[in-house]
């Protein structure tokens, strides 16, 4: 199977989970390494490797794309990546690395809880790890891993790691200090009668990398689905070309998204970052372009953290990154998914009054002649409905609409009312007729052609032959359109 077909196919989602990704599975989902920080060419077609490239989907139409083959309406855009030459924290899980620091060992990385037997509060067979692993999981499987009892039972643990009687780690014997964290992103070490040291995100991931998997859920993580040091990035993710569209101005030129703005800037800091480290340049310049990459980081996921300026635009805009695009009354969740346009729905004033139901509210006449609601044709609504037509929409209830056998949509007017309504004939005997009880209206003809109640003002009918199923010639009354269609147009007039 080619992959321009394996990208069309339907696939049912079983569940969803949300985790960290790591680096190799960042790479794996790849379609190209971005490298370059330019976008397009002098000639319009984008840089090979670079934040245009066609491999992560297409936006022009008639142009396929590089990795599954398939146009811009059909392929599903392809992520890329950027190989951080340093490792650099991600800024929405600082809590999260704080709390890990403060529970594990600065030494073995193991967690600051007693494995020993006699330890337990209640059981001296068991061990201060069994009487706190218990009550996770007790709290996981009675209020799930979301609720506020599991959050306060992690924030126990954490308390408990990082009390003062826990200076001397019970695993290795090493000298524990405190963790303090510098917003936004600066973690620092202070141990007694040494002073503090800065902790930075290749020590930190270090640190993260040694924790036992066994350990994990004393800081609330899930041993087969992530691990701490995946918060430290040695990869950054790049999102499609369709996620950051590039839109051409009326002067011809290219405007790039908030979202490529921000990954220029991260990869010519990191090419700074890479050609300074091969040339040996002295660790203070390097350490400064390592701030710097953690700066472009930083805003890109989210240009509104307290303590450092927002990334503006040559405007003196500030750019909308990924944080803002989703956060908020402008978000994606809040405007474009709860509040987003559909059909038969409408905002208006409402009001109160005594003569309503419990379940009922009041709205303008206005609205409630312009806000429409379908209503299917059934023998028992038939006649209401017509008169519903016959009132027409500027008359409420009325009807603004009606839609025909043909799926045809057609529009009600002062005008159109009265040949779509139709009127029910007034003799009492009227009625469509059956085998055991023929018709026995006034106008037999008209019930041949279209049966008692539903007649058509201004039809006009003509006698013609027909051969019935033996082959016999047999009279029978038809539509004459001609006259009808004239008859009508004489009546709009």
């Amino acid at each position: 199977m080619s992959a321009r077909d394996a990208a069309k196919i339907p696939k049912r989602i079983q569940s969803i989970k949300f985790g960290l990704l790591e680096p190799n599975e960042i790479r794996k989902m790849s379609a190209v390494e971005v490298k370059t920080a330019d976008t397009y060419r002098d000639d319009g077609h984008a840089f090979k490797q670079g934040l245009m490239d066609p491999k992560m989907g297409v936006i022009d139409p008639g142009v396929r794309c590089e990795t599954c083959g398939n146009k811009h309406e059909e392929c599903p855009s392809h992520f890329g990546h950027i190989a951080l030459e340093l490792p650099i924290m991600h800024i929405g899980f600082t809590d999260l690395i704080k709390m890990s620091l403060k529970s594990t060992c600065n030494s073995c990385s193991k967690i600051l809880l007693h494995d020993q037997p006699n330890t337990h509060p209640l059981d001296p067979e068991k061990s201060e790890q069994d009487y706190y692993r218990d009550r996770v999981k007790d709290v996981m499987v009675k209020h799930g891993v979301g609720s506020r009892e599991f959050k306060k039972i992690i924030k126990d643990i954490e308390k408990e790691c990082s009390s003062k009687k826990r200076t001397i780690c019970m695993h290795c014997g090493s000298e524990q200090g405190k963790i303090i964290l510098d917003k936004p992103s600066t973690f620092k070490e202070k141990k007694e009668n040494k002073g503090e040291h800065k902790l930075n995100a290749r020590d930190i991931r270090e640190w993260l990398e040694r924790i036992p998997d066994e350990h994990l859920l004393f800081i609330g993580m899930d041993k087969d689905s992530s691990r701490p040091e995946w918060t430290i990035m040695k990869v950054l993710p790049v999102p499609p070309i369709t996620v950051r569209p590039s839109i051409t101005l009326d002067s011809g030129d290219r405007s790039e998204d908030d979202l490529t703005h921000k990954l220029v800037d991260v990869l010519r800091i990191n090419q700074r970052l890479r050609e300074n480290r091969d040339a040996g340049a002295p660790q203070l310049i390097v350490e400064d372009l390592w701030e710097l990459l953690q700066y472009h980081c930083t805003t890109y996921f989210d240009n509104q953290t307290s303590g450092i300026p927002p990334a503006r635009h040559r405007s003196g805009r500030p750019l909308k990154t990924l944080t803002q695009r989703l956060k908020g009354k402008e978000g994606r969740f809040r405007s474009n998914l709860s509040g987003k346009r559909v059909n038969f729905c409408a905002r208006t004033v409402i009001s109160p009054d005594p003569n309503l139901g419990i379940n009922e509210v009041g709205i303008p006449v206005k609205t409630a002649k312009e806000l429409t609601v379908p209503v299917r044709v059934t023998n028992r609504n038939r006649e209401q409905l017509r008169q519903m037509i016959l009132r027409g929409p500027d008359v409420h209830p009325g009807v603004n609409y009606i839609i025909r056998g043909d799926t045809l949509r057609v529009r009600i007017t002062d005008r159109t009312k009265y040949i779509w309504a139709g009127f029910r004939c007034m003799n009492p005997d009227c009625h469509s007729g059956s085998d055991d009880e023929p018709y026995s209206g006034y106008r037999p003809d008209l019930n041949q052609v279209l049966p008692a109640p539903n007649f058509l003002p201004g039809l006009e009918l003509k006698r013609q032959m027909r051969r019935n199923s033996i082959g016999d010639l047999e009279e029978e009354w038809g539509v004459d359109l001609e006259k009808t269609i004239s008859n009508l147009k004489r009546r709009r007039k």
